[in-house]
């Protein structure tokens, strides 16, 4: 695993290895599974083969600790004194996050880096790891300093982060409040549910819970070819075309159900907390003798003197979040009022999800019903074509034996004309009168 991919939840960075570290144990392994030979000499042979000497020992650190640090140092390629001086100079140039979250994780407890600090005298005798933590036991309050620059580093961040959830969230509240369609919609669903629930328990209810809004699509008809949700939006479409403008009134909403309260409060709070314990630091600081030493700087002189520095803009960005996040809750509480929910049972991120998923849902439902009402057409006037079609196929059959029926007629008729006509004529008997007497008489000679 490289170091350089560790996130601070990883499963390798919590783990405790001494737990498991038994001599027995190791040597039954190296007895069955080791290649190696035994070891002889103190001296092993580097990659480069240079002799090294054999690991040093932990003083002071305990393994756990000792690891960690080894694996942070392995990743970074910088000496010590660099990583130091970056730390005083507050240099955010060149200093990462990432970086400084490794070492806040990573430096030992103030008491065991005095432990350490006192074998300054000895430091080309300690570990590696142990060699770093005297170094960076010089610089006073180390692990809070650590945090402020980060927490000055990520504060834009942090701030990008929080600002666009209460503007949203703030938004959405006062839309759901001032929409008149949106109320319109409430109140004809009150009527559609008063009106299927006569008759029982909740018959002329005056109100009903919001939640219930997100429920209406699984809301089935008798034959289950239709939900309430679809019935509603058929209604909408047809009978009350101008409540659907709601959908353009809450358009906040979408971005409100991202937003979670509780975190945007843990984090204002959080910034509170780190803004308190910089602005303390900076009045226990004292004078540096270190004049590469530039957190008192950075942190406070230009707030003091030109009024422009991190602290007081953080200060002014803070009370800003601040008095954002109340005006939100308060508004979330009017709100909580004006639809009749308990805003602590009810938190805000349910509130705007479920709000969400009926408009998101309400929208589905009218390209459904006019993707329905398309298919139906689209059978209606495939149903009349095929029916125009038989239409004019059996009258195009009626016409065809109309014809011959005529041309029956025709024939039949003249037939009778022809007999007529030679029976006036009296052709046929002449014929018949020649060839009878043809046969009777005998050509005279001539003489």
């Amino acid at each position: 695993v490289n170091p350089k991919h560790l996130e601070k939840d990883s499963l390798w960075v919590g783990l405790r290895e001494d737990e498991f570290e038994n001599p027995d144990i190791f040597k039954l392994l190296e007895g069955l599974f080791s290649t190696k030979p035994p070891a002889k000499k103190i001296l092993a042979e580097t990659a480069e083969g240079r002799p090294t000497k054999k690991g040093k020992e932990l003083r002071v650190l305990d393994i756990k600790t000792g690891q960690n640090l080894s694996i942070l140092l392995s990743s970074i390629k910088l000496s010590f004194e660099d990583i130091k001086q970056r730390i005083l100079a507050v240099d955010e140039a060149n200093l990462t996050p990432g970086l400084l979250e490794q070492l806040m994780r990573c430096i030992p407890e103030p008491e065991v880096l005095k432990k350490l600090a006192a074998l300054q005298n000895c430091y080309s005798d300690l570990a590696e790891p142990e060699q770093f933590a005297v170094v960076m036991s010089s610089i006073k309050r180390l692990v809070p300093r650590i945090s402020s620059i980060l927490f000055k580093m990520k504060f834009p961040e942090i701030v990008s982060d929080i600002k666009p959830d209460l503007v949203s969230a703030t938004e959405a509240l006062d839309e759901i409040k001032n929409s008149r369609r949106f109320a319109k919609l409430l109140e004809l669903l009150l009527v559609l549910g008063n009106y299927l629930n006569a008759g029982s328990r909740n018959e002329r209810s005056i109100g009903f819970d919001v939640s219930f809004l997100s429920k209406l699509e699984n809301t089935k008809s008798h034959d289950g070819n239709t939900t309430m949700l679809h019935f509603l939006a058929e209604i909408l479409d047809k009978m009350y075309p101008d409540i659907l403008g709601f959908l353009d009134e809450i358009i906040h909403v979408d971005k409100a159900a991202r937003v979670s309260a509780e975190t945007v409060h843990k984090n204002i709070t959080s910034m509170g907390k780190q803004l308190k314990d910089l602005e303390l630091d900076l009045k226990n600081l004292g004078k540096s003798t270190d004049p590469n030493d530039k957190f008192g700087d950075v942190m406070r002189i230009s707030f003091y003197i030109k009024f422009h520095g991190f602290l007081k803009e953080a200060q002014s960005q803070y009370e800003l979040l601040s008095a954002m996040y109340k005006k939100l809750e308060s508004l979330y509480d009017s709100t909580a009022k004006y639809l009749a929910f308990d805003p602590k049972k009810y938190v805000m991120e349910d509130f705007f999800t479920d709000i969400k998923t009926f408009k998101d849902g309400l929208q589905k439902a009218l390209k459904d019903n006019a993707r329905l009402r398309e298919f139906q057409e689209k059978n209606r006037r495939a149903s009349e074509a095929r029916e125009k079609a038989e239409k004019e196929k059996q009258e195009k059959k009626l016409r065809q034996a109309a014809i011959l029926d005529m041309t029956a007629n025709e024939n039949q008729e003249g037939v009778m004309d022809s007999l007529l006509e030679i029976l006036k004529t009296g052709s046929t008997f002449t014929v018949t009168r020649e060839r009878r007497d043809g046969k009777r008489r005998t050509p005279r000679v001539a003489g």
